[in-house]
């Protein structure tokens, strides 16, 4: 592989990196939730996807004391397709935690609701590219591409 986005460096000496963006992390659920607390996250669920416990734990750690793993949240769905993820949430079966960039990529904005925690939350994103590629016109065009989806 010559390029990839990696939110945590490897630090092999094969890769170059590059920081790229800072994505913020979110907690949404259905609009009809309009205040958000503990109780509340225990009693809706919650609604998997292939990096929600990684989301989860560094959101969800940093706001509620009583936070220690997702394990404490009923599951009542997984996704594995970005565009997917929130259509359970919006339909009210619970919440998940994000990045913002795919939460403003689902159409139906209306039916969810993005809830501002007391401490915020962000990834660090690196394009990382192998050192002994060439770098050629397409991985430039990549590249450049990549960065203007991410900002």
């Amino acid at each position: 592989m010559d390029l990839g986005i990696l939110t945590e460096l490897n630090r092999s000496p094969q890769l170059a990196y590059k920081k790229i963006a800072i994505e913020p992390l979110v907690l949404v659920t259905s609009s009809d939730i309009t205040s958000i607390n503990w109780q509340v996250l225990t009693s809706i669920g919650f609604i998997s996807h292939p990096d929600s416990e990684h989301h989860a734990q560094q959101l969800l750690s940093k706001n509620y004391l009583e936070f220690e793993h997702t394990s404490q949240f009923k599951h009542k769905g997984f996704s594995n397709q970005i565009s997917l993820i929130l259509l359970p949430v919006s339909q009210g079966l619970g919440f998940t935690v994000l990045p913002l960039h795919a939460v403003n990529a689902f159409p139906e904005q209306s039916l969810i609701k993005v809830h501002t925690l007391e401490i915020p939350v962000s990834e660090t994103l690196y394009l990382c590219q192998n050192k002994h590629s060439f770098d050629t016109q397409r991985s430039q065009l990549i590249k450049k591409s990549i960065r203007k989806f991410i900002l």
